[in-house]
């Protein structure tokens, strides 16, 4: 069945009157989102006594790390209904792409970053059991002050996919909308959007290095 403009009105009407609270508000939901990951991030480099030009290096490997794991998530049980975790499909396959399409890419209001931004409570699950071990496996291999630098870039790293994730469903003219890095951002996730497309290209949300290492980039 096609998502014409028509369906994904409807569908927009359904999500909010039965799935969005009344007290909802999307810019507390993205402000709340932001403080957890900005105090976890703040906290860890705090906590850093000393570091080399060379485990600075730490960062950008993070960054690579961080996004092959998008990518594979994303490719995955995103898209694909896995044992376990039926609430991450449900959420992305059935209600964000129903919620927006190639079309319709922008939220109408704050309250529509209900179904474009994680629940708050992800943020804490991502900071603290995704996060935690990942820098505890990096103090065995490296020591202290590594494991916490790779816990701020992975945090971070999170934290700009949120921003750059909620920046591209804005629209075009607002002032998120209209910042470059939005507009590539945008064009390549709006393609992934496609129900024709949405399987197979695209996973990568702003940094398309999966889709690029594994062919799946579409422009």
């Amino acid at each position: 069945m096609a998502l014409t403009p028509d369906r994904v009105r409807a569908y927009r009407d359904d999500y909010r009157a039965e799935s969005i609270r009344a007290g909802y508000h999307g810019w507390r939901h993205l402000a709340t989102m932001t403080a957890i990951c900005i105090t976890a991030i703040c906290v860890a480099v705090s906590m850093i006594v000393s570091l080399g030009w060379a485990e600075l290096a730490i960062i950008p490997i993070t960054w690579v790390i961080a996004n092959l794991v998008e990518y594979g998530v994303h490719r995955g049980p995103m898209h694909h209904l896995s044992v376990g975790l039926g609430r991450l499909y449900r959420r992305h396959t059935s209600q964000h792409h129903r919620f927006f399409s190639s079309e319709l890419m922008a939220v109408d209001s704050h309250r529509d970053f209900h179904v474009t931004l994680f629940p708050a409570w992800m943020s804490l699950f991502f900071v603290g059991m995704i996060g935690v071990p990942m820098a505890l496996a990096t103090y065995w291999l490296l020591g202290r002050d590594a494991a916490l630098l790779m816990y701020a870039a992975i945090v971070l790293y999170y934290l700009v996919y949120e921003w750059l994730h909620l920046s591209a469903h804005m629209p075009k003219d607002s002032l998120l909308g209209r910042l470059p890095p939005v507009r590539f951002a945008r064009s390549h996730h709006g393609l992934h959007h496609d129900p024709c497309k949405m399987r197979r290209a695209n996973f990568n949300f702003a940094f398309p290095l999966g889709d690029w290492l594994f062919g799946t980039w579409e422009r």
